[in-house]
């Protein structure tokens, strides 16, 4: 199972004190800024959603999108190259 955060991750508090630590689903892959290739099929991954509030976690300005985009763009041409796709 693949999977990216959105704009609403859980968190847990910790026993020792009030910091919060975020959750992850366990035995999943979290395909942020990733491409892979499973079973024939090509899927590639971007957290998140566009910057709405002060909440900085998951959310991003255009910019910092538009990087993460140019972050997947050698992968996505390496597949291309691979797959013809």
């Amino acid at each position: 199972m693949y999977y990216v955060m959105g704009n609403h991750p859980l968190t847990v508090r910790n026993f020792d004190g009030p910091r919060e630590r975020w959750t992850f689903p366990g035995g999943c892959v979290n395909l942020d800024g990733r491409v892979v290739h499973h079973q024939g099929l090509l899927i590639a991954g971007l957290e998140g959603s566009m910057r709405y509030n002060n909440n900085h976690y998951f959310q991003y300005t255009d910019r910092e999108m538009a990087w993460k985009v140019a972050g997947l763009a050698p992968w996505l041409a390496l597949n291309k190259l691979r797959y013809g796709r």
